[in-house]
């Protein structure tokens, strides 16, 4: 008969992380609370959190879904046979809801391709808004691990973050796996990055979170071929704040694009509008030839939106890709091709 204590934080942050309505809780050695949605699409998402215990239990497993999970009142939980126990609330269980969950952890020996701060990763994942929603293109549908680099590129955007470590292979990370690490709040750990033939680990030291996702087959694009290289030119700095800040409200009135003409002191932003226009002026320092040319509003917010302070922006003209950049940050935009 299962005896166990646990935290009801810990149950509830399985839940969301997994963005599932049940968790499995198993002893053996240990505590496991556990949530695994079922495989669709050769897709499966598994969340486990292990808790460590001086406690000696047999080997058993129990369903706990989220109506149950709604009743409990306190932050510490008794679970007691088939009875949970939540301050002065008991939960009766049936049986039957327990079969069917032997065979939840099948997925083989990993190896360990990477070892990387997990802050440093999940800082690094804010370039998940650059990936590809759709499955139009399966491997744009992911984040790329590729050496020290992490991308993500719909076509249009491309993002890339630098991170201290590299991988030994090239990693397709599915967008659920991301958007399930970027929940999990811990600042003090080693994220594990590690695979198989078809599936891929991550690993928390500190925390004891363990997330297993599928491994998308497949190539991914040639992004260091999209970047241009060699001298650019056009080459300016500018403060990200007030770019940012001007095509996040060039947005919000639906603008399909700005038109920015870069000078040496002062630069210009413009866009027109039913029956308007609207102009802007900033400091910029040039390096190179003057340039007029058209961006998309969401594309220079959302390339911008996670820079400090001076960014370098790189042109090779007004059809030509446009390389911001800082730092281990870079991101890439196509312009939008103006008529005159």
């Amino acid at each position: 008969m299962m005896k166990c204590n646990l935290n009801l934080q810990d149950i509830k942050d399985v839940m969301r992380i997994g963005k599932n309505k049940e968790v499995v809780i198993s002893v053996d050695k240990s505590i496991e609370i556990i949530s695994m949605l079922p495989m669709i699409k050769d897709r499966v998402l598994y969340v486990k959190k292990t808790i460590e215990s001086d406690e000696q239990y047999s080997p058993e497993k129990k369903l706990i879904r989220a109506e149950h999970i709604n009743l409990l009142n306190n932050k510490e939980v008794k679970i007691n046979g088939n009875i949970i126990i939540s301050g002065e609330r008991y939960i009766e269980i049936n049986d039957e809801e327990d079969r069917g969950i032997d065979e939840i952890n099948c997925f083989g020996e990993f190896k360990i391709n990477a070892i990387v701060p997990f802050e440093e990763f999940k800082i690094a994942t804010e370039i998940i808004n650059h990936a590809d929603e759709t499955d139009a293109r399966p491997v744009l549908n992911t984040i790329c691990l590729d050496e020290n680099n992490l991308i993500a590129l719909d076509g249009y955007r491309l993002g890339i973050r630098k991170l201290s470590s590299s991988t030994d292979e090239q990693l397709l990370i599915p967008l659920y796996a991301i958007n399930a690490l970027r929940k999990i709040k811990d600042k003090k750990s080693d994220l594990y990055i590690e695979s198989n033939k078809e599936y891929i680990r991550f690993r928390l030291n500190n925390t004891g979170y363990e997330i297993v996702c599928d491994k998308r087959e497949g190539k991914y694009v040639d992004y260091k071929g999209v970047i241009p290289q060699g001298d650019f030119k056009t080459e300016i700095k500018v403060k990200s704040e007030i770019l940012r800040k001007i095509s996040a409200e060039y947005k919000k009135t639906r603008v399909y694009h700005m038109v920015c003409n870069f000078n040496d002191e002062i630069s210009t932003s413009t866009a027109k509008l039913l029956g308007f226009t609207v102009s802007d002026k900033f400091e910029t320092e040039l390096k190179g030839e003057n340039l007029e040319i058209g961006i998309k509003p969401e594309y220079v917010y959302d390339a911008l939106k996670h820079y400090k302070g001076e960014v370098t922006i790189q042109m090779n003209g007004p059809i030509a890709p446009i390389l911001i950049s800082q730092g281990n940050k870079t991101n890439l935009i196509l312009p939008v091709r103006l008529v005159k």
